[in-house]
């Protein structure tokens, strides 16, 4: 594991967090970058392209032969349209969709999201059984 990735994971200050349960590794980086490439649909060498970057920028990320500098860092998020925060979150399987329907919740009256939330919670209490 990369020195930089351990001294950012193993320094939470959160005793219920070990070292041990902690999901990411220096592979998390490189997964997720691949898995919001999949979710757009763009191939890596479109990307790359439109991030201003050589054809093969996003294939040396998602290989593991480099890692995006903190800057390129927040314009790949911005170019996912994906808050940091977000990105790290290991429990956001789908952070594009998530996203998007975001958008729209965001956009919603008080009797929306009324009518919404029975809705969600019967989708969650189904996905569980």
């Amino acid at each position: 594991m990369k020195k930089w990735l351990k001294t950012v994971l193993f320094h939470v200050h959160n005793p219920l967090i070990s070292k041990e349960n902690l999901i990411m590794d220096e592979t998390f980086i490189q997964e997720r970058i691949r898995q919001l490439v999949a979710d757009s649909g763009k191939s890596e060498k479109l990307v790359s392209r439109e991030l201003g970057r050589s054809a093969g920028y996003i294939q040396s990320l998602t290989s593991g032969k480099s890692v995006p500098s903190l800057l390129m860092f927040f314009q790949v998020c911005e170019y996912f349209d994906i808050a940091p925060r977000d990105f790290f979150d290991p429990h956001i399987s789908y952070p594009l969709p998530i996203q998007r329907i975001l958008s729209y919740i965001y956009q919603m009256t008080e009797e929306d999201l009324a009518v919404l939330e029975p809705i969600a919670q019967r989708l969650c209490i189904r996905r569980s059984e």
